[in-house]
């Protein structure tokens, strides 16, 4: 119990020790851009309200190109992807079917609209992954309550 307590204190140290001659950690929350990939539905509704008209703007600006870094970096997470995209192919089917069935909620696009804005936004996201510096956004964790 006491190296359980003397490490949460070294942690709480490390993590929250406000030192203004050390710059701060910029942390990028990469899961909020990949969450937003997937569309809405019953049982994953992460976009904002105006998630089906952004689809539809970002469908007429078609698919962007991918440099030579972000396509390393692509090669590098396919088999992390293609094992994730197969682990997850129960919870797409049902997510699939159960949309065939839903009344009352039309859609503007179609299932083959939804696949293209997805893979848009699967191209945005490894650009962003493959450009870190360039594409750091604060968290200001520094400021969250302790613990």
């Amino acid at each position: 119990q006491v190296h359980t307590q003397n490490k949460m204190i070294r942690l709480l140290k490390r993590d929250y020790e406000n030192d203004s001659s050390k710059p701060s950690i910029n942390a990028y929350w990469f899961y909020n851009e990949f969450f937003k990939i997937v569309p809405n539905s019953w049982l994953f509704l992460y976009n904002g309200t105006e998630d089906t008209d952004d689809r539809a703007k970002e469908l007429t600006e078609g698919l962007p190109m991918l440099s030579y870094q972000a396509m390393a970096f692509a090669l590098l997470y396919t088999p992390a992807a293609i094992l994730s995209l197969f682990l997850l192919l129960p919870v797409m089917i049902s997510l699939y079917v159960s949309s065939m069935f839903r009344v009352g909620e039309e859609s503007k696009m179609g299932d083959i609209e939804h696949l293209q804005v997805v893979m848009i936004r699967m191209v945005h996201f490894v650009n962003r992954l493959a450009y870190l510096n360039e594409n750091i956004e604060g968290d200001f964790w520094l400021y969250d309550p302790i613990p």
